[in-house]
């Protein structure tokens, strides 16, 4: 893809956009990594700075991801939730539903619940800890904790 900025736009949109395009036109797939920050900057002549805001941009979007201390790379596009409730009831189920309906195709509830059991509260948090996008977790009270 060639490319130039214009001034009809910031560069970080345009940047942003420009990385997005080469996503959509298969130039770049699910679980490429995204070349360096410092890569981009020399490659566009612009600021490292204008490469972060546009990687972050494109992150906050979930159009890419990012692990600390490696590089960025094109996001999955399934969006994988957690969603730990304390127990089952009808109007937590009217909830799951609404949440599934509400959101894109894109993404995938994994509903648990902990059955107020502090062991298996705890087992589900750490067994999922960089398995979801998301985490949506309903506390409860605990002797242990509700005096801190």
């Amino acid at each position: 893809m060639d490319f130039r900025f214009d001034s009809k736009n910031t560069k970080v949109k345009q940047l942003a956009e420009y990385i997005q395009d080469a996503i959509a036109a298969n130039e770049l797939k699910v679980g490429d990594k995204i070349p360096s920050i410092n890569y981009l900057s020399k490659q566009f002549s612009v600021s490292r700075d204008t490469v972060f805001k546009s990687l972050s941009d494109l992150r906050e979007r979930g159009v890419i991801d990012s692990i600390q201390g490696k590089n960025y790379f094109v996001a999955s596009h399934t969006k994988n939730i957690l969603l730990l409730l304390d127990e089952y009831s009808p109007f937590k189920e009217v909830l799951h539903n609404i949440l599934i309906s509400r959101l894109p195709k894109s993404y995938k509830i994994d509903l648990w619940f902990h059955q107020y059991n502090e062991h298996l509260f705890n087992n589900i948090i750490s067994d999922s800890i960089g398995k979801y996008n998301k985490y949506l977790v309903m506390n409860y009270d605990n002797e242990k904790f509700s005096n801190a």
